[in-house]
Parts: structure tokens; sequence; C-alpha cells
């Protein structure tokens, strides 16, 4: 895919500012661009062999005239993609840093410098479920400074479409207060509701939110989600078991398995990608299935025990 034409074709004749293009091109390429969960997966290698794959992924450049690949981390995001749209779209010259492992970049407005960094904060997912954004931000500012950029934001983000009028947060605290309201009023015991709610999670998941053909972005959904509307208390009884399959000559495997521990027993709920939907799934599965998922895939031992015991 030509994603410098695109881009450049999806600007033209919009009578915006500076500020307003450079928060679109951010956002859109965070919502075609997704974080490569292999960067993540080879932690499981020993240090050596993990340290030069992490970095090869570090440095792979992307051409956006000629993407084939649309999986980024941090520095191919900020340096290759969104730098790169800036400067060739825009003309605007940014800085690339490098700190840590990790890279982003900064670039002025014409008054202003801001930082953005695609994967502090996990906007590349965050995007994709019309969040707000972590990281994109003034630099050398007073805190209160980026209080009133980030509402100068929300207004940007309804003027180039990318909200009506208010974040997907707003939405979820609804889906929160009314989850609560049934709850109450169905005299369910502690593990009914706990049920209740992971059930309601993956309807939301299933129905409400776009088909995601990454793992690291629906990952990020289904554990938003958890975080968004289990009270403290349950989302300790819900663990998490991230499982792969490497292969050379094709796509990897990603499943995330979630064990969900009640008073007296435990049920699982799946993330994988569905072959019928082409995209990423999440379904309540009974025991069995969960211990065949982690005997046949590969996986951090001390997390596969939360299935197999």
């Amino acid at each position: 895919m030509n994603v410098l034409a695109l881009l450049d074709e999806e600007l033209k004749g919009k009578n915006w500012t500076l500020t307003e293009k450079e928060r679109y091109l951010f956002l859109r390429s965070c919502a075609l661009f997704s974080y490569d969960p292999k960067y993540d997966f080879y932690n499981i290698l020993p240090a050596k062999e993990r340290k030069k794959k992490k970095q090869e992924i570090r440095n792979r450049t992307i051409n956006l005239e000629d993407v084939d690949d649309f999986n980024v981390v941090c520095t191919s995001h900020s340096w290759y993609v969104y730098a790169e749209l800036l400067s060739q779209i825009l003309n605007v010259p940014c800085e690339k840093h490098f700190f840590a492992n990790h890279g982003w970049c900064t670039f002025h407005d014409g008054v202003r410098k801001i930082e953005a960094d695609s994967t502090t904060g996990f906007d590349i997912g965050r995007v994709k479920m019309n969040l707000s954004t972590n990281h994109y931000v003034l630099v050398d500012t007073e805190e209160n400074n980026n209080t009133l950029f980030k509402q100068e934001l929300k207004e940007i983000d309804k003027k180039i479409g990318y909200i009506e009028e208010d974040y997907y947060e707003v939405s979820i605290q609804n889906k929160k207060d009314y989850l609560e309201r049934i709850v109450q009023s169905k005299n369910l015991t502690k593990d009914e509701q706990l049920l209740y709610k992971m059930n309601v999670i993956k309807n939301i998941f299933e129905e409400e939110q776009p088909l995601f053909t990454n793992y690291s972005d629906a990952e990020f959904c289904a554990e938003y989600l958890q975080i968004k509307l289990l009270e403290g208390n349950e989302l300790l009884k819900v663990k998490d078991v991230p499982l792969f399959l490497d292969y050379d000559d094709k796509p990897w495997e990603f499943v995330k398995i979630y064990p969900v521990y009640l008073t007296d027993d435990k049920t699982f709920f799946l993330l994988e990608q569905d072959p019928e939907k082409k995209g990423y799934s999440l379904r309540e599965v009974k025991r069995e299935e969960a211990k065949s998922r982690v005997l046949a895939m590969k996986g951090y031992k001390e997390e596969k025990v939360k299935v197999l015991y």
C-alpha cells in the first residue's frame, strides 16, 4: 500500500491549520499501523538471541510508498512512519530521539514544540478505540499548559472527524454505571457477578469494537475493558496467559487465555484469531480447550501453570 499517497490525498482540500494536519497524520498513522507483538514475545529467548531479534525489529525501516507489513515498534512508527509523513506531506522537520532502547520524535506546529510517542501509553492501540491519546504532548512547558493542550486536542479531534462529541472513555463509563445497576438488581453472588461482567466484556469486544486483525490491538482492547468494567477485587481474580507459535514462512499465531478464579473453580476466556472473521474474537471456553492450547503453544512456564493446574 502507498500510505504516503493515501494520506496526502486525504489532506487535499482540507482547510486546516498545521496543528490540525499534524494531529490528523498522527491519528491516521496509529489507525493504520499496529504494535508488533513479536517484540514482546522475544523476551522468552535467551539474552543474546533476544537482544539480536529485538534490535532487528527496532532497526527495520519502512518505505511509505510500498508498505506490506504494518507491524511497528516505537522507533519504526516514530521515525519511519510519523516523522516521514510530517516531512514529506507537510514539510515539517522532526527530531528523532532514542534512550534506553526506546525511540520517539519531536516537532513544531509553528509556535510550540510537540512530542509524539505512539507506544508509551499505547496510543497506537488507543486510537483504534477512539480513546484520547496519552503521549501527544507539549514539550518544555508547565503541566497546566498540557492540560489546556488536551482541551485543544479534543476540539481538533472533533473538527478532523476522529470523534463526534467525546472520546470512548465517556461511553465506557456510562456502560460501567449501567452495568453496576444491572448487577445489583439481579441479586447475584460474587462469582456470578464476575462471570456476568466478563460476558458483557466479551459482548462489547465482539459487537461494538472494530475487527482487530493485530494481536496487540485485540489484547489492549480486551484488557482495557476489563480494567474499566471490573472492580479492583474482581480484576485480581482474572489472570492472563500469553501464548504463541512462531514460524519462518508464515505469520505467527498469538493467543491469550484469561483464567477467571472463582470461589471453588476456574473458568477461561480465550482471545484468538478467528479464521472466519479474519480477526480476533473473545469467547468463554472449557478447561479442556484452554489446556490443549497451553500444551500446543509456546509461552512462559510460570504463566502456563495458571491453566494446567
